[in-house]
């Protein structure tokens, strides 16, 4: 399985669910917004975690490409 997670804070939240979709059957693609504070993701026993580059997002607007 691949997770791909959007997140721009509250990362202690973010840390519990990381920790609860650790399985060696899964990867996790995670992308933090720009405009957040710097994000240091917690090492995983069995997910491999990929940090996706930081870019500003506009959240619940439209994309105008």
């Amino acid at each position: 399985h691949a997770f791909l997670i959007m997140a721009y804070n509250n990362y202690r939240q973010l840390d519990l669910l990381l920790n609860a979709l650790d399985s060696k059957d899964c990867d996790i693609f995670l992308h933090i917004d720009s405009k957040s504070e710097m994000y240091v993701p917690p090492v995983l026993k069995k997910s491999a975690v990929y940090m996706i580059n930081r870019i500003h997002t506009n959240w619940g607007g439209v994309f105008a490409g």
